[in-house]
């Protein structure tokens, strides 16, 4: 029998017996779906070894751990590797009233010096 053929037929009876049959046809595709979704299910839990339910996400949060620590090292060994005279450059902006008149004091004598400013990360 061509697949036509039956399609053919198909078409030749009534609606209502081509409701039924589809869904007939999409409980048994379902139906056979779902017996094979829970055998690979259970298949892939005889495989796995038997460890607690959490260890992934133990895991996952060791490892995250891991790399705080790290970033932090890694942070550290930048902030030791600045040069000694960035911490003098921002001695004075400890005292924001004698910074603040000082500022001024720097602003007239670049003035006068015609030479620009040159901004100081904090």
């Amino acid at each position: 029998m061509n697949i036509n053929d039956y399609i053919d037929k198909l078409r030749a009876k009534p609606v209502r017996e081509r409701e039924k049959i589809a869904v007939i046809a999409t409980g048994v595709a379902f139906a056979v779906v779902l017996v094979i979704w829970l055998v690979s299910f259970s298949e892939m839990n005889k495989n796995e070894n038997p460890e607690p339910a959490s260890s992934p996400v133990t895991n996952q949060l060791e490892d995250l751990k891991k790399n705080i620590g790290d970033d932090k090292q890694s942070i550290q060994d930048m902030l030791q590797s600045l040069p000694q005279n960035a911490d003098q450059n921002n001695a004075p902006a400890a005292n924001p009233q004698s910074n603040s008149s000082e500022s001024q004091n720097q602003n007239t004598n670049n003035s006068q010096n015609s030479q620009p400013e040159i901004p100081q990360l904090p």
